[in-house]
C-alpha cells in the first residue's frame, strides 16, 4: 500500500484534512479493499485503546520511590561514581605528569591550552582602540 495514503488515513482520524485530501482519501477508500481493511483495523485499535482506562493510584509515586530505596539503587551508584571519579583524577594527574616530563610547564595557560597574550594586546582589546 502507498505509504502516503496510509499516512493520510491516519491523519484523518486526528486532524481536519483539506478538501483535496479528503476527496482523494474518499476516492481511494471506494476503490481499495486493502485501505478499507486498514481503516477498520485502525478504528478497532483506537476503540480498544480508548476503552482502556488505566490510571495510577493515589500513592503511586511514593510507592515507586519506596521500592527504589529498598532496592539499594542509590547506594549502588555512589561506589560506581567514586571509581569513575578516581579513574578520571588519575588520568588527569598522569596527563599533567607527561606534560611536565616532556618539557612543558604547569602554568595556567599551558594547562588550559591557551597562548599567553601580551599585555598591550589585552589592553587594546579592552579599551576598544
Amino acid at each position: 500500500m502507498d505509504e502516503k495514503l496510509s499516512d493520510l488515513l491516519i491523519r484523518s482520524f486526528d486532524e481536519e484534512l483539506t478538501f483535496e485530501e479528503q476527496v482523494r482519501l474518499d476516492n481511494v477508500l471506494k476503490n481499495s479493499e486493502e485501505l478499507r481493511s486498514e481503516k477498520k483495523q485502525l478504528l478497532l485499535m483506537r476503540e480498544l485503546i480508548g476503552n482502556n482506562k488505566n490510571s495510577f493510584g493515589p500513592n503511586f509515586s511514593s510507592e515507586v520511590m519506596a521500592r527504589i530505596n529498598e532496592s539499594g539503587f542509590s547506594s549502588g551508584i555512589f561506589p560506581l561514581f567514586k571509581k569513575i571519579a578516581f579513574a578520571g583524577a588519575a588520568s588527569i594527574i598522569i596527563l599533567l605528569g607527561l606534560h611536565v616530563w616532556s618539557g612543558g610547564s604547569l602554568s595556567l595557560e599551558s594547562i588550559l591550552g591557551v597562548e599567553s597574550a601580551a599585555q598591550d594586546v589585552v589592553t587594546f582589546n579592552v579599551m576598544g582602540h
